[in-house]
């Protein structure tokens, strides 16, 4: 049987900088996941599954050691997201193809500090590739990228970097272990990484940011071109004044 009917992801509209989070929520009485015989049968990863999730992995099509899991997930979607909701979690499916947990009452201060760190790598990486000649969407979203253009990039925001933690090569590539472990990326080899799909989550609030920073340009420009009508009275004022004073 596939339960893989479609879902929708609701996509929030951030007016600012919203990293997602993807921090594990560590909860020791998380409620645990008990199959009978049928079930184990009829999803035979389920507890690897509902580990990892519950971990803040994320499962995709691109993963090269969890395509098995991914495929489960996507072969009985509807099955595993009921089962999840009588947990309490929210499965989510992202059409770009990967699955994740959604924890929203519980954002913790590492958590959110760790997806800022995330976003931070993503947003000024993204910068340094449209800087250095690169197509930054092809680049992130599949190309295996050298070690050494990251800590380029680092070293290019090195107040940003400093300001997060990350003014080390050690720190960064600490961080993108987590990323690894997370699913985010995937440590192709000691001196390369290829980003897996769910970083589109962070590439998505990217472009939002750049959309909005966008039209915020646009309506200081416009702002510029129209005038401001309270400085135009008082320039009028002034030149009443001194045409007066002339005349006398």
């Amino acid at each position: 049987m596939n339960d893989s009917s479609e879902s929708t992801l609701t996509k929030a509209e951030p007016a600012e900088w919203q990293a997602p989070q993807s921090e594990s929520i560590v909860d020791s009485a998380a409620p645990q996941l008990l199959l009978d015989e049928n079930l184990s049968s009829h999803l035979p990863n389920g507890r690897q599954i509902y580990t990892r999730l519950r971990e803040g992995s994320h499962l995709s099509a691109d993963s090269p050691d969890q395509f098995a899991l991914f495929k489960e997930l996507e072969h009985h979607r509807d099955s595993y997201t009921h089962l999840f909701a009588l947990l309490g979690y929210e499965l989510i499916y992202h059409p770009d193809g990967f699955f994740y947990f959604v924890y929203p009452d519980s954002v913790t201060g590492q958590s959110l500090s760790t997806s800022r760190k995330v976003a931070l790598l993503v947003y000024t990486l993204i910068d340094f590739l449209q800087d250095n000649n690169y197509d930054p969407a092809a680049t992130i979203s599949g190309e295996a990228i050298e070690l050494q253009v990251i800590d380029d990039t680092r070293r290019h925001y090195s107040d940003l970097y400093e300001q997060a933690d990350l003014g080390s090569r050690n720190a960064v590539i600490t961080l993108l272990e987590w990323m690894a472990r997370r699913g985010l990326c995937h440590m192709a080899s000691e001196d390369h990484i290829r980003f897996l799909k769910p970083i589109s989550r962070f590439l998505e609030a990217a472009e939002q940011v750049a959309e909005n920073s966008a039209e915020l340009e646009r309506e200081e420009i416009q702002q510029s071109a129209t005038g401001n009508p309270e400085t135009e009275t008082e320039t009028e004022t002034e030149t009443e004044t001194i045409e007066g004073e002339r005349n006398e």
